[in-house]
Order: C-alpha cells, then structure tokens, then sequence
C-alpha cells in the first residue's frame, strides 16, 4: 500500500494567507504551523492529525494533555497575507516577512516586529501600542491613523511611508528613525524630541512640530507647506532645497542651519533665531522675519521682495546680490553688513543702522532710508535716485561715485565731510541738510533745494547750482571758487561769510538779504544779481561785474571795490557803502550813486566820476584823493572831513555841500558852484577857485 502523501507546497501557502479575521492566537499559530503528515490520502486542504493517547495499563495513572504549541511567529512568511482586524497582541514576529501583507486595524500591542519586513504593508488604523519595531522596514508602508504610542521606532525604514493621522509623537526612540521621504502630513509631533533625526524629503504638509527639538536633523528637501514649526530647535539642521512655504517658523531656533536654496514664501520667521544661518539663493518673498536675530547670518542672492524684516538684527550678514524690492526695513540693524549689488529699489529702511555696511553697486532707488545711521557705510556707485534720506546720518559714508542721487530727498540728513564730487544731485532736496565739510567738486546741484543747509567749509568748485535754492543757507567759509553755474540760485537770506566766490557766476541770482561778510567776490559774474538787503561788509569785490545789480540798502561796508565793472548801471538806492574801496573805478555820469545812503569813508581815489551825481549822498572823510569829479554833482552832499586834495572839480556843483574841514589841497574848483556851501576850517592851500561862485558861502 502507498504511504500517505505529503501535503503540497501550494496547499500549505494557502493555509498560510486563509482568512484570519476575529480568530484567536492559537488559531492563528494552528493555521500557519507545519502540517504532520496525513494518515489517509491526501485531501484539498488536509487536516491536521489529532495526537492519540495510549490507554493506561491496569493500575497506572491517566498521563497529562499534551502542551498546547508556542506563540510565535517569527521570520513567517506572510508576505501578501490577509490579516486585517486580527487579534497579534503580544505575538511574536520578530524577522517576519510581511511585504503587502494587510493589517488594517490589527491588534499589535506589545507584538514584537523586531526586523521584520513589512514594505508596502498596510497597516491603517492598527494598534500597534507598545509594539517593537526595531529596524522594521516599513518603506511605503501605510500606517495611516495607526497607534504608536509607546512603540519602539528606533532604526525603522519609513521610507514613503505614509503616518498621516498618527500619534508619531509618542513612539519610542523616534529621532533614530528613518524617515527619509515618509508622509507625515498633518502628523502632530508637538514638542517631540528629533534630534538628529534623517527626514529628508518627508512631506510634512501642515504636520505640527511646534517645541518640537531638531537639532541637527537632516531635512534636505522636505516638504512643510504651511507647517507648524513655532518655537521648534532647528539649530544647524540641514533643510537645504525645503519648501516651507506658508510654515510657521515664529520664534524657531535656526542658528547655524543650512536653508540654502529654501522656499519660504510667506512664511513666518518673525523673532526667530537665525544667527550664522546659511539662506543662500533662499527665496523669501513676502516673508515676515520681523523682530528676527540673523547675526551673521549669510543671504547671497537671496530673494526677499516684499518681505517684512523691521526691526530684525542682520548686523554682520552677508546680502550681497540679494533683492529686497518693497522689503520693509523699518528699524533693521544692518551694521557691518555686507550688500554689494543687492536691490533695494522701493525697499523702506526708515531708522535703520546701516552704519559700516557696504552697498556698492546697490540699488537703493525710490528707497526710504528716512533718520537711517549710515556713517561709515560705502555706497560706491550706488543708485540713490529719487531715494529719502530725510534726517538720515551719512557722516563719513563714502559716496563717491554714485551713480544717481537725481531727486534724491536728503531733507534734515547728516552729510558732514562727505564726499559727493561729480555726483549727480539735479532736482535734489537738501533742505535743512548737514553738509559741513562736505566736497561737492564738480557735483551738479542744478535745480536742488538746499533751503536752511549747512554748507560751512564745503567745497563746491566746480559744482553746477544753476536754479539751485539756498534760501537761508549757511555757506559760511565755502570754496564755490569757479562754480560752474549760479545764475538764477536763490540764496535768500543765505550766510555766505568768508565764503570764496572768486570768479563765480551769479547772473540773476536771487540774494535778496545774503550775508556775504568778508566773502571773496573778486572778479564773480554779478549781473543782473538780486542784492537788496544784503550785507557785504568786507568783502571783495575787486573786478566783479555788478552790471544791472540791484544793490537797495545793500551794505558794502569797508567793501574792496577796485576796479568793480558795471557800477554805474547798478541799482544802488538806499545803499551803503562807507568805507568801502571804489579806488580807481569809473563812474562817469554815474546817477544813481545819488541813491546811495551812506558813502561814509569811502575811498574813491583815483576815480573818475566826471558828471556822476552824487547829490546828497554822505561822503564824511571819504577818500576822493586824485579822482577826476568835473562837473560832478554834490549839491547838499555831506563831504566833511572829505578827502578832494588834488581832484579835478571843474565846473562842480557843491550847493549847499558840507565841506567842513574838506581837504581841498591843489584842487581845481574852477567856475566850480559853492553857493551856499560850508567851507569852514576845509583846506585850500593851492586852491584854484577862479570863476567860482561863492555866494552865500561860509568860510570862504
């Protein structure tokens, strides 16, 4: 007779995946254990031989049931198996292979999965509660809503894995697990510690990991839109090539991370922690970094249109190439940074310190750098076009070589020895500006407003101020020696002393109430100039075209007129110009010296004045020595003490003149008009007065 067959391979495969649902653990084992083999012929789906119990002998005791099998499952093949809702709790599947097999909402608690092989298992909603899954591979496993709590993760594969709904937080020894690419969306990991954990390119869409710690983790390429990361420790975490846009990142400790290349538009970094942080080509676009410490922090060609970083402390950071376009900077610290090439165009950094900080080559374009601290910055070739800079501080920023302050506003800015030679200032607003010291050499002003500025000691040879306004302006001790163009610069009410204007032009220049004291006007193009009120008292004049000048209670006191062209024409009413030096002019049938208010002292040696009119004018102790006066016209004068030895008074008129003690020495006063003069105690030792009439006249 033929032996019994063994069962076959497929029949005991079959026994292996069979139907498991609500069945006890024995059933389980009973189902998947090695068959014996079969008494009979083989059947389909054999039955397992029932142990026999030998019957006792006469007088021997019943011997005891045999011991039901072990619980254990290791290294069982149940790759594919059907296991879902099964009762494993406590089992033992240490090494089992469990590729695709379905556990959804299996019993696991405390069941030890130590090495076993579970890739693209399903697992969804299984309790997995205290389980041991040491250097389990789960790679794209589904653990959808499943319970870890408790469970051992230490050295799992959760490559792909998908953990959405799980409570991850509470597993054990999560940081040694792999969760390179797992899906974690909308996992809470809130205050849970990750330290060092590998997550690259997991996908943690609105997964919560606020307070929870990072330190070091590796999260190259991750994918937390929009997540949760407040308070969270990423200190030098790697997130190189991350999209955390719309993630929540208020307060998180990022010193030292690598978010280079990181997408974190619209994210929220305000007051976080960001020193030292590499964000190289980083796109922050309207980003807030609000309030946010980046010390150091190293931002090339990162982009942060729109972005909100007020207040935030980047002093030393590194944002060379990098674009802040409409950023707001408001009260940003700067200082020592580097940002070579950045644009900053529209960008708004009102109160900021940028002191030290290196913008060569910016754009700052339309920027608002309104009461900034840029002393000491470097803005070689900057565009500062159409930028404010009201009440900003540039003492000591190097400027030079700018390319653009056009319509620049730098209203109440601190420019003290600033260098701004040939830059191009047209249509800038200066008003109130601090330029004390400043070099403006060749600079083009034409058209600025620097309307109240300080502009003691600067130098402006060369510069072009053509319509420039310097009302009330204070250019005290200024070099505007061969300035370019003046005409028509209004310098109202301006503080010009001891200001050098030698050779300048001032055609139509508006200097109603200047004050020019001691100014050096020698040989400056004054026609036409606007000079009523203003106070000229000791300065020089010598060669200067005063032609059309309208010079009305100007005071040109103790002046230096030698050699002055055009005073005939000028407007001269109410004028004074005592002591002043008019030696050498000609002035002949000058009229409108009679305007004149005051000529006290004056000195007109040499001068010709033949026919001029000076009627009324007060000449005391003037100084008329040699000047040719034929047929001038003193009537009423007031020449007393008047120096007119050796002058030419041909035909003069002298009515009613005071002469009191007049030198008239070798003066010609032929048929010269002395009626009713005052000759008394005056000086005629060789004093031709042949033909003179006398009537009336005192002292003759």
């Amino acid at each position: 007779m033929n032996s019994p067959a063994a069962p076959s391979r497929s029949a005991s495969k079959t026994a292996r995946v069979a139907a498991v649902k609500d069945a006890d653990f024995e059933e389980i084992f009973a189902t998947v254990a090695p068959s014996a083999p079969a008494a009979s012929a083989p059947e389909p789906r054999p039955e397992p031989p029932r142990p026999t119990v030998p019957k006792p002998m006469a007088g021997q005791a019943s011997p005891a049931p045999a011991s039901p099998p072990q619980a254990s499952l290791a290294k069982a093949q149940l790759d594919g198996a059907e296991l879902s809702g099964v009762v494993l709790a406590g089992a033992n599947l240490a090494g089992a292979q469990l590729r695709g097999a379905r556990l959804v909402r299996a019993d696991l608690r405390g069941a030890d999965l130590t090495g076993a092989a579970a890739q693209q298992a399903d697992f969804t909603g299984a309790d997995l509660t205290g389980a041991k899954l040491e250097r389990c591979g789960l790679r794209y496993a589904s653990l959808r809503d499943a319970k870890l709590v408790g469970a051992d993760v230490a050295g799992v594969d959760f490559w792909r894995a998908s953990l959405a709904g799980t409570d991850l937080a509470a597993a054990k020894n999560l940081a040694q697990a792999r969760l390179h690419g797992a899906d974690l969306a909308g996992v809470d990991l809130a205050g849970a510690t990750l330290d060092g954990v590998e997550m690259r390119r997991a996908r943690l869409h609105r997964t919560t990991l606020a307070g929870a710690s990072l330190r070091a983790a590796q999260l190259e390429g991750v994918d937390a839109e929009g997540a949760e990361l407040s308070e969270c420790v990423l200190e030098r975490a790697v997130l190189t090539g991350a999209n955390l846009m719309r993630a929540n990142l208020m307060a998180a400790q990022l010193d030292g991370a690598d978010l280079r290349q990181v997408r974190a538009v619209s994210a929220d970094l305000s007051e976080a922690s960001l020193v030292g942080a590499d964000l190289e080509s980083a796109d922050l676009t309207d980003a807030n970094v609000a309030r946010a410490r980046a010390q150091g922090a190293k931002l090339p060609g990162a982009t942060l249109r729109g972005a909100k970083l007020d207040g935030a402390d980047l002093r030393d950071a590194a944002l060379d190439g990098a674009s802040l376009l409409r950023a707001s900077c408001v009260g940003i610290r700067l200082a020592g940074a580097t940002c070579r090439e950045a644009n900053l165009t529209r960008a708004n950094l009102g109160d900021a310190d940028l002191s030290g900080v290196r913008f060569d080559g910016a754009d700052l374009s339309r920027a608002r750098l309104d009461g900034a601290d840029l002393r000491g910055a470097e803005l070689w070739r900057a565009n500062l076009a159409r930028a404010s800079l009201n009440g900003a501080n540039l003492g000591g920023a190097v400027i030079h070589g700018a390319l653009n302050l056009e319509q620049a506003s730098l209203e109440d800015a601190v420019l003290t020895g600033v260098r701004l030679d040939a830059m191009n200032l047209g249509g800038a607003r200066l008003r109130g500006a601090d330029l004390t010291g400043a070099s403006l050499e060749n600079a083009d002003l034409s058209g600025a407003d620097l309307r109240g500025a300080k502009l003691c000691g600067a130098r402006l040879v060369g510069a072009n101020l053509r319509n420039a306004d310097l009302s009330g302006a204070d250019l005290s001790g200024t070099d505007l020696r061969h300035v370019i163009n003046l005409r028509s610069a209004k310098f109202r009410a301006a503080v010009l002393r001891d200001a050098n204007l030698s050779g300048a032009s001032l055609d139509s220049a508006d200097m109603l109430g200047v004050d020019l004291t001691g100014a050096n006007l020698s040989r400056a193009a004054l026609e036409s100039c606007v000079l009523t009120g203003a106070n000229l008292s000791g300065a020089d004049l010598s060669g200067a075209n005063l032609q059309s000048a309208v010079l009305t209670r100007a005071t040109l006191t103790d002046a230096k007129m030698c050699g002055v062209v055009g005073l005939a024409e000028a407007v001269l009413t109410g004028a004074k110009l005592s002591g002043a030096d008019l030696s050498g002019l000609e002035l002949r049938r000058a009229v409108n010296l009679a305007d004149v208010a005051d000529m006290t002292g004056v000195s007109l040696l040499r001068a010709d004045l033949r026919g001029a009119r000076l009627a009324s004018v007060r000449l005391v102790r003037a100084k008329l020595s040699g000047s040719d006066l034929e047929e001038a016209d003193f009537g009423g004068a007031d020449l007393t003490e008047a120096q007119l030895d050796d002058c030419d008074l041909f035909r003069a008129d002298f009515g009613n003149a005071k002469l009191v003690r007049a030198n008239l020495r070798d003066a010609d006063l032929r048929d010269a008009d002395l009626r009713e003069a005052d000759l008394t105690d005056a000086e005629r030792t060789n004093a031709d007065l042949t033909g003179a009439r006398t009537e009336g006249a005192r002292g003759v």
